[in-house]
C-alpha cells in the first residue's frame, strides 16, 4: 500500500513528533530549530519589547 512507509516510520517511534504542555511556548526542540538559522521566536507583537 502507498501508506505503508509512513505507517512503518510512525511505528519506530523514532524522530517523534515532540509534545508540550497547553499554554506553554512550546518544546524545547522549536528553540534549537531557530538556533540553527541563527533565528528566534518572537514572544511579544511589539517589536521594541523584543529588542530588550
Amino acid at each position: 500500500s502507498v501508506v505503508d512507509p509512513v505507517l512503518r516510520a510512525w511505528a519506530s517511534g523514532k524522530d517523534a513528533i515532540p509534545s508540550y504542555q497547553a499554554g506553554s511556548w512550546g518544546p524545547p526542540e522549536s528553540t534549537r530549530l531557530f538556533e540553527k538559522l541563527e533565528q528566534r521566536w518572537r514572544h511579544s507583537l511589539d517589536p521594541e519589547q523584543e529588542e530588550a
